[in-house]
Formats: structure tokens, sequence, C-alpha cells
């Protein structure tokens, strides 16, 4: 390629890239409306399916959501759920924005005593694997308005 044309296209390709009018981002928090829907099953008898579908007023699927549970270690009850809420949200606000790739939650002891389980281990043990093996399969259409319990989701 001659020096002349391989310089206009150099001088062409920078016009491009120079910066331009974006529109502004309208940033969507997933994270705020996933951990709105339903995760664990706190009843404490019995197998509860968790699986909710919604369509909007054109009969299109707006939100899917489906919780299966490992059969080696069960449903991920009470426990999962406050070892969840109690612990590891609380390590994820007190680290802060951004969330670093690894949060050390503590010494199996120290968390079954912040959740009154004296020195229990096991049961620690057990909640973890039950939160980390529950599967989420989802669908979320971020155009649309869902109400689940009485709470408006805006997607």
């Amino acid at each position: 390629m001659p020096p002349s044309t391989e310089n206009s296209l150099i001088e062409y390709r920078k016009a491009e890239l120079q910066p331009a009018e974006f529109t502004p981002l309208h940033i969507i928090r997933t994270e705020t409306v996933l951990s709105r829907l339903p995760i664990h099953n706190l009843a404490k008898r019995g197998k509860v399916d968790i699986h909710i579908v919604k369509k909007n007023a054109r009969g299109e699927l707006s939100l899917h959501w489906d919780i299966s549970y490992s059969e080696k270690y069960g449903d991920a009850r009470q426990l999962a759920y406050r070892l969840d809420t109690l612990i590891i949200n609380r390590r994820i606000h007190e680290y802060g924005r951004p969330v670093p790739k690894a949060i050390y939650l503590g010494s199996l002891r120290s968390i079954a005593q912040e959740l009154g389980l004296k020195r229990d281990t096991n049961k620690i043990k057990k909640a973890l694997l039950q939160n980390a093996f529950t599967g989420i399969s989802a669908y979320l259409d971020y155009t649309a308005l869902v109400q689940f319990n009485g709470n408006v989701f805006a997607f």
C-alpha cells in the first residue's frame, strides 16, 4: 500500500475513533431484582417447588424463575437462608464496592457461633454446600413490570 493511502486510512480511522455523543446509560441493577425473588425453601418440612412464570399483557414471557436443588446436599432451607442473608450479605456489604473476587467469611466455628449454633460446624458446611449447589434458571424481560407477593418489580 502506498504511504499516502496508508496515512489517509490512518487519519480516517482516527476520525472514527473520536469521542462522539452517546446516549446516557440506564444501568440495570440485576442483583437488586434477583435478591427479591425466592431461592430458599423456608418450609420446615416437605418439598416446595419454586417455579414462577409471568407473561405480559400480550402473552409474551416476561419472567421465568425456576430453582432446582442438589439431590446430594438437599434443599437450601432456613439455615442456608440465614447463612446467606445474615453472614454472606453482611460481609459483602462490609467490603463495599467494588466487591472483591474472594471474601473472607470467617471460620466455620465463628459462623456457627454467629448463627447461634454453638460449635456445630457440620450444619454450616451443609448449608454452604446447599447454597453453592442450588441452580437458578431465569429469564428476565427488563421492559416488563412484574408483581410478585404484592411487590412490583421493574425489569
